[in-house]
């Protein structure tokens, strides 16, 4: 048996699981509810279950670069949508997001600072427009 003893209790790792598993759904649908009231032109487009698709996959990818914080998940996963999907991969946002001085949701969070107006519609209009087919 294994898992993690507190006490007299003992927690397996499938009921870890679950609960992360339970935590991570209502992270997604926390998301997917903010970016239904912010109610953009890219996400207005979407039903619920593409927008939850995308969701989950804008989550792992924030998390594959080290961003834990649910406010900036969600600001990622709005610049994925509302953007371009391959955001931060133009140059300017992929230096940023891989400097080494601060925390990776301190650099998401500094993009509105160092990102100019033409530089964001650069990005939108390099979108790739059937990334989502494929992923």
């Amino acid at each position: 048996m294994s898992g993690v003893q507190t006490g007299r209790f003992v927690i397996r790792n499938a009921q870890l699981e679950a609960i992360e598993q339970g935590t991570e759904r209502e992270l997604h649908q926390e998301i997917v509810s903010h970016l239904r009231l912010t109610n953009t032109e890219g996400v207005k487009k979407l039903d619920d279950q593409e927008l939850e698709r995308r969701v989950r996959i804008g989550v792992k990818r924030a998390r594959e670069r080290g961003m834990i914080a649910p406010g900036v998940l969600t600001l990622y996963c709005s610049l994925l949508i509302d953007i371009s999907p391959t955001f931060d991969s133009y140059e300017p946002v992929a230096k940023l997001l891989a400097e080494t001085e601060r925390s990776a949701d301190e650099n998401m969070l500094l993009l509105s600072e160092r990102m100019t107006a033409e530089q964001w519609v650069e990005v939108k209009n390099a979108a790739d427009p059937v990334y989502w087919e494929s992923v």
